[in-house]
């Protein structure tokens, strides 16, 4: 707990801590300034997450994708950025009481596992170690800013049917800026998610010499891309709309969350070093 990444980390933690908790005030009352400061803590704790990661790539000499505490605070820095870029340019910062959450607790689960820091296995001492991990997890980043913007309609259109909306009613964005929003941010993660299964299938052949296994995880990306395939033909070819197809998006990033930790966890396969 002495290392210098970790203490940024903490920080990271704290700040996050108080941005979810100041999104979900300005939620329920509206005031401008809770959502300023919101804003602020999430740049605060990006800031000290980002250094964190850097430190430890420094301490470590690799960089800090190799196990569950490391890839869990890049993906909550990760979600913290594109959030943040999404807010600037959609001005809809309610949108960060539905996506601030996850990176907290990305991070709070981050914070209960082991963070020593052990050298490379062999299989993993490779460029596509960040290349693969990396894009997975750009992937994931948009599934889960496109997954708040999902459940923001559904809860939206629910108000809009019901005979007295309730005050969230006024508090949350129009039906269409979500749509739109979480379809621009699934086009990008499944362009991200494609990459990572080319990745993984280069790098699994230079590894074990065999493109694919049917493995536990190469077998739920595949799920998770056909999922996410699913939603666009549903949505381009069917004229899926609306509150069916943002019940994809739910069911999908549902399924890339059982990639990404149920699988690693439970049956982690040649993946077992890379959580």
């Amino acid at each position: 707990m002495n290392q210098p990444n970790v203490v940024f980390f903490l920080l990271a933690l704290v700040a996050y801590l108080a941005g979810t908790l100041l999104y979900e005030a300005f939620l329920v009352l509206k005031t401008p300034r809770l959502g300023r400061w919101a804003s602020r803590a999430l740049v605060g704790g990006g800031a000290a997450n980002g250094v964190a990661l850097g430190l430890r790539w420094i301490e470590s000499g690799r960089a800090p994708l190799a196990n569950l505490f490391e890839t869990l605070s890049f993906w909550a820095w990760l979600i913290v950025i594109a959030y943040l870029v999404i807010e600037r340019l959609y001005q809809q910062r309610v949108v960060g009481a539905f996506v601030a959450p996850l990176a907290f607790l990305a991070v709070g689960v981050a914070s209960v596992m082991p963070k020593t820091m052990s050298p490379l296995v062999p299989v993993l001492q490779s460029v596509w170690l960040p290349i693969h991990v990396g894009v997975s997890f750009i992937a994931y980043t948009m599934f889960a800013v496109a997954f708040g913007g999902a459940v923001i309609y559904l809860l939206q259109e629910q108000q809009l049917k019901s005979r007295r909306p309730h005050a969230l009613y006024y508090r949350l964005p129009p039906l269409h800026v979500m749509d739109a929003m979480s379809y621009r941010l699934s086009t990008a993660g499944f362009i991200f998610m494609t990459l990572s299964l080319l990745t993984g299938t280069i790098w699994a052949e230079q590894a074990w010499g065999s493109y694919w296994s049917w493995e536990p995880k190469q077998t739920m990306t595949l799920v998770t891309w056909l999922l996410y395939a699913a939603y666009f033909h549903a949505r381009n070819i069917a004229g899926w709309r609306g509150r069916r197809a943002s019940w994809l998006l739910v069911v999908g990033f549902g399924s890339a969350m059982a990639t990404f930790l149920g699988v690693s966890l439970l049956a982690p396969g040649s993946h077992a070093f890379v959580l």
